[in-house]
């Protein structure tokens, strides 16, 4: 088979003496014998070149031979003569161009049955070629849409969406940055395809059913203090009863300068007016704490407290809410303005109380530089259902964390129960190295994209599709370069809101501090010296004027 370009549809009822077309009005041709008639068709030939059919170079002088004997023109119906002679004038004019396909010395186009009534209507002079009838050849030609049938509006509708659909689906963009969940989850290793992390888990920190050992009928790895209750599905921290509260503490502290935790939890209440209350708390702090009045646990702490509270207190209207304070020990946490004065970050939770799942899941990522992300799955056992809450590019954790959950009730209340937590410390693929930034994990996805080109360079049957991936890894690391600069443009926006400067990180400030305590040391170290200076000149005037009064002369 050879494709052929530039010639026309109408060639095909040339070449098919075969067909018969009865019945067809001819007056405006003024053609009385079948002689006259093949005569033209015998001129028009003459003027198509040999290169037109290309492989078929003799088909030409075939045919001139054919129209000049009479005994075949008499085998043919004056009625198809006319209608070669048509075909053969449109396809010396190049009226219809299109693609064929070249068979048995037979030009036939791929397709539309319609376009043989088209030239008998134009034979006719009732109808002339529209643009919907070329874009139905050239549809039919690439074989694009060889089983439908056009007489069908039903088919041609389905046609059309589809042809919709596939033209969106291939031509979708990608988004120029990842989102926060799925920076996450690449933390979590679950885009290993895109970048492998090395997941360590951190058992001292588990919690699972069951919850207590049967010889000691203690937990083995966590301390709990206050009105909680062990059950075979959870550990509930407080009941739906007024007035309560306790905290579970780890007994060793988290092994890892990097680490991702999951936490699944179901805060639920019996309320039939959605009136409860307190909420519930994550920390991380340099020690465990005794039973306090902050969600549980004691106030003035040393870490990080990620507060799920359940109630309004302030000026919020949005509840359930997620705050996250770092305290240094001294700073406290307000509970009649919910936390808002001191917060971190923060955002809204209003599906972690009575969950239509049956449970509500918490992510938490945090790398030694200082990154933090905490998103929430209030569908937990749907992986794309991850809806990021906060993210925060510079915490600093105590060197020595304990993992800690605690849960208030007050007079309002609902019931807390812990019922899984995993955390995994977040190494380096080929080191005991932590995951220590964002800029690490993109050196890292560089890294190990060029690994991956190496080995493809290294084998010739993958090159290829290894040039695919590549291109798709490269998009991925350029995304993960946008979307570290999207976090630092939102902490900057941040500490613009809180300290007035988009520049003020932590460093930043803590200089900023010092060169001010400096600043107050030396202007008061002038007005000392200058007062020291005054003194001494008002004491030397006084003494001067004490000694011109007891002169020998006077």
């Amino acid at each position: 088979m050879i494709l052929v370009y530039g010639c026309n549809s109408a060639f095909l009822h040339f070449l098919d003496p075969s067909s018969r077309i009865r019945n067809i009005n001819t007056s405006s041709y003024n053609m009385s014998t079948k002689r006259e008639i093949a005569a033209k068709i015998h001129s028009l030939l003459k003027t198509l070149p040999k290169d037109r059919i290309k492989h078929y170079a003799s088909f030409k002088d075939v045919q001139l031979e054919r129209f000049s004997n009479p005994e075949k023109i008499a085998n043919i119906s004056e009625q198809d003569l006319k209608l070669q002679y048509v075909s053969l004038r449109d396809l010396v004019n190049d009226k219809y161009k299109n693609y064929y396909k070249l068979d048995d010395k037979l030009l036939k186009p791929k397709g539309n049955p319609r376009y043989y009534d088209r030239i008998l209507a134009e034979i006719k002079g009732e109808k002339k070629e529209t643009w919907m009838d070329a874009i139905r050849t050239v549809v039919y030609a690439l074989h694009i849409m060889v089983a439908l049938t056009f007489r069908s509006r039903l088919l041609s509708v389905l046609a059309g969406c589809v042809l919709i659909y596939l033209v969106v689906h291939f031509n979708k963009r990608l988004p120029d940055s990842y989102s926060a969940e799925e920076i996450n989850s690449m933390f979590q290793d679950k885009e290993s395809s895109t970048v492998h992390v090395r997941k360590v888990e951190l058992k001292d920190q588990a919690l699972a059913a069951p919850y207590i050992d049967q010889s000691t009928l203690r937990s083995p790895n966590w301390n709990m203090a206050g009105n909680f209750l062990i059950t075979n599905d959870a550990v509930r921290l407080v009941s739906d009863k007024q007035h309560q509260a306790a905290n579970m503490f780890t007994k060793m502290p988290i092994q890892a300068q990097s680490f991702e935790m999951e936490l699944t939890f179901n805060i639920h209440s019996k309320s039939s007016r959605n009136l409860y209350a307190d909420g519930m708390a994550v920390w991380f702090i340099d020690e465990p704490s005794p039973i306090g009045d902050v969600f549980g646990a004691r106030n003035y702490f040393n870490g990080l407290g990620i507060f799920l509270d359940t109630y309004r207190n302030g000026k919020q209207s949005s509840f359930p809410h997620v705050v996250a304070m770092v305290g240094d020990g001294r700073t406290r946490y307000d509970k009649s303005t919910d936390g808002f004065d001191t917060m971190l970050a923060s955002c809204r939770a209003t599906k972690a109380v009575n969950p239509d799942f049956g449970s509500v899941r918490m992510r938490i990522i945090y790398l030694k530089g200082g990154y933090l992300s905490v998103d929430l799955n209030y569908q937990p056992e749907d992986e794309s259902r991850w809806r990021n809450c906060f993210t925060v590019p510079e915490v600093k954790l105590p060197v020595v964390k304990y993992l800690g959950v605690s849960a208030e009730t007050g007079e309002l209340s609902h019931a807390v129960d812990v019922i899984e937590n995993k955390v995994f410390a977040l190494y380096h693929p080929e080191s005991n190295e932590f995951v220590e930034s964002m800029e690490d994990f993109e050196r890292m996805m560089q890294q190990q994209q060029d690994e991956k080109e190496e080995k493809a360079d290294s084998s010739p049957q993958g090159k290829r599709r290894q040039r695919r991936k590549n291109k798709v890894e490269r998009k991925s690391v350029r995304r993960l370069k946008a979307a570290e600069k999207r976090i630092k443009e939102q902490e900057r926006a941040l500490r613009k809101e809180k300290y007035g400067d988009p520049d003020a990180t932590l460093p930043v400030r803590i200089k900023r501090g010092i060169v001010s305590f400096l600043k107050m040391l030396l202007y008061l170290l002038f007005i000392v010296l200058a007062i020291w200076v005054a003194y001494i000149v008002h004491r030397t005037r006084k003494q001067t004027r004490r000694s011109k009064a007891t002169g020998l002369l006077d």
